[in-house]
């Protein structure tokens, strides 16, 4: 029996990939077999808490970024150019800003900005929670790119 090229590419490739995992499944489960201490609370926390609290942010950043976002896509149809030109502008801002400075804007700026303290009460002087802030980020990031679409 002869093997042409074909054939024989993917008797290797399947040797390939039985040898890599293979060597990867034994030492993951040799290392959780000798895993540190400290790997079980941290394990446990990073699924109790911080999946929850991922997928609630993912959640409320997608409903808000998709009704902020709808609403200003559709506002750019009107052919009233004020309207057009802010709502530019604001897909532009948040789009072309990181969003690593987005989040250090909305942290730390937005908090002490004088206008925004003295209209709502609720902000004044109060520091926002780092969820609050990612959500925010994520709100107006996800709103620019929805209405630019």
């Amino acid at each position: 029996m002869r093997l042409d090229n074909a054939r024989l590419n993917r008797i290797v490739s399947i040797a390939m990939a039985v040898a890599i995992v293979g060597g990867v499944g034994g030492y993951l489960v040799h290392w959780y077999q000798n895993r540190p201490k400290w790997w079980d609370p941290v394990q446990h926390y990073m699924i109790h808490v911080g999946l929850k609290e991922t997928v609630r942010m993912a959640g409320l950043s997608v409903v808000g970024a998709a009704v902020i976002g709808i609403v200003l896509g559709t506002l750019l149809t009107i052919d009233f150019k004020p309207s057009r030109a802010l709502i530019r502008l604001y897909v532009e801002f948040w789009r072309g800003l990181p969003i690593v400075v987005t989040l250090l804007i909305i942290a730390y700026a937005v908090p002490r900005i004088s206008l925004i303290e003295n209209t709502i009460e609720f902000v004044h002087r109060r520091q926002l929670s780092l969820f609050e802030v990612g959500t925010v980020t994520l709100v107006l990031w996800g709103s620019a790119q929805v209405a630019e679409a």
